[in-house]
């Protein structure tokens, strides 16, 4: 298994960008991490976040649990074994179906 890195945070121009998304449509959001397959997958949403609100937030924003996130972020950790195992294509193709409507919506930002 390879080792965790520190990961960078995007842009401010993209963060930005994702949370005006979460304002208008966070509970798509919502909806695709709280979907089966992408739990299966993923366990949720992970990624850096802020202690408090972001500026220019209200502490109680009804989607304050998501503007929060500094980067969003969806892991699915494999080992070595599982990558050379026969039946990793049908198991990527899984977790990339999964991971697609959380794409989406992080392209859709723009």
């Amino acid at each position: 298994m390879f080792p965790r890195r520190r990961r960078a945070s995007p842009p401010s121009d993209w963060t930005a960008a994702i949370r005006r998304a979460i304002e208008r449509d966070g509970n798509r959001l919502r909806k695709i991490a709280g979907a089966r397959d992408f739990k299966k997958y993923f366990g949720g949403l992970s990624g850096e976040q802020l202690k408090t609100a972001p500026r220019g937030y209200a502490k109680d924003h009804p989607k304050i649990d998501l503007l929060r996130y500094k980067s969003l972020v969806a892991v699915h950790d494999l080992k070595d074994q599982d990558v050379t195992d026969k039946g990793f294509l049908g198991h990527a193709a899984k977790v990339f179906k999964a991971m697609k409507p959380f794409e989406d919506f992080l392209n859709g930002a723009w």
